[in-house]
């Protein structure tokens, strides 16, 4: 699961190019407001930007102050994005995919185009209430392995109120589809309820339960030899916690996954899931944003795997590895550098495979 969004809002905001009198400011309306004198706060963070409209700790505090809503289980790319009643950002890159068909002897290696566009919108929202809306686009074209180019449109709306100043319950709703190639995929109609607990500034508790219903469109798995249509459901526990000032921020999650084909013929996919997962985020030198992520999973298959004539179940252990690094090039313009790797062990080997994605992008927030 992935960073609880609005509580990240400021926390790696950086002074860069403050005067010594707007840092001066900053620092007043920290002690302020960490002493509970939020309108104190305020006004010392307006002035330092103020002195110095370039100080982006002062911008960073001030998106604080006007959010402060936990914005549901997703993470913004960019931090101080959530703080703002509407964002949008586009981008376009290029990748390496060292085995694009996840195949286990024969993995094929290709380069491909990215493209990307997210962007979310607040209706409703004051200290107490959150309504978002999010979209997110997502398209790879490869230079040779055309058949696994692949496009997607997520859809998503929260809805989400403080009971009590610090518990929130909410749900998040959505709609996933996906093309690969030149045909329909995938589509996924989904509703998560969910209840997240502040901790002021030691962290966040969430709790998530997710239902989907995945409705494969579009080969291997829409043939009546093998039907993987079915729900998914996800339930979730996920800690965020801050260190140095909240300049690191680290999350530790687990997540328990069913998924259940409606018809036989698609029993090789019937399983459960336990998945744990350690990520941090901090700022580094030379003005960039880090994120590090692992994930391990195990997937234990409840059926009789038909690769192997059903003699045996079939079970896999993955790690999934994640670094992306990103900074400020000019005005607007960001470049981000990711890695994603893969390591998926199976009893059947059919199913081993490595893989490895290296990215290099250019965003433009709006």
């Amino acid at each position: 699961m992935r960073l609880l969004t609005a509580l990240l809002v400021g926390a790696f905001a950086m002074p860069a190019l403050a005067s010594e009198r707007s840092e001066l400011l900053v620092a007043q309306g920290e002690v302020a407001y960490h002493a509970g004198r939020r309108e104190e706060a305020r006004d010392r963070f307006t002035a330092a930007l103020a002195d110095d409209p370039n100080d982006a700790a002062a911008k960073g505090w001030l998106d604080v102050l006007s959010a402060s809503l936990p914005a549901g289980p997703e993470r913004a790319e960019r931090p101080e994005a959530s703080g703002k009643p509407w964002d949008l950002e586009v981008g376009t890159g290029v990748e390496y995919d060292s085995n694009v068909r996840l195949e286990h002897s024969d993995p094929k290696g290709d380069a491909g185009f990215l493209f990307t566009l997210r962007g979310h919108y607040d209706p409703y929202r004051d200290d107490r209430t959150l309504l978002r809306l999010d979209y997110d686009f997502f398209q790879v074209l490869h230079t040779d392995v055309s058949d696994f180019d692949l496009r997607s449109n997520r859809f998503r709306a929260t809805a989400s109120r403080a009971v009590i100043p610090n518990l929130w319950l909410g749900v998040q709703g959505g709609y996933d589809h996906a093309t690969l190639h030149t045909h329909a995929y995938l589509q996924v109609p989904w509703v998560m309820p969910y209840v997240s607990f502040i901790e002021g500034d030691r962290g966040a508790t969430q709790i998530t339960f997710r239902y989907g219903n995945q409705d494969y469109l579009g080969s291997p798995f829409d043939t009546p030899t093998l039907d993987r249509t079915g729900p998914s459901n996800q339930t979730g526990i996920n800690q965020l916690l801050f260190f140095f000032d909240r300049r690191l921020a680290a999350t530790v999650g687990y997540t328990y996954e069913e998924e259940t084909p409606n018809k036989a013929s698609g029993n090789d996919f019937a399983r459960h899931t336990h998945q744990g997962r350690v990520g941090v985020r901090f700022p580094a030198a030379w003005r960039t944003l880090v994120d590090l992520d692992y994930v391990y999973r195990y997937d234990d298959y409840t059926k009789l795997n038909s690769a192997v004539d059903f003699r045996k179940t079939r079970q896999d252990n993955g790690s999934y590895m994640s670094i992306a690094v990103r900074r400020p090039i000019i005005y607007g313009f960001d470049g981000i550098l990711s890695y994603y790797g893969t390591i998926n062990g199976s009893n059947i080997q059919r199913y081993d495979y490595d893989r490895y994605v290296l990215a290099l992008e250019v965003r433009y927030s709006f």
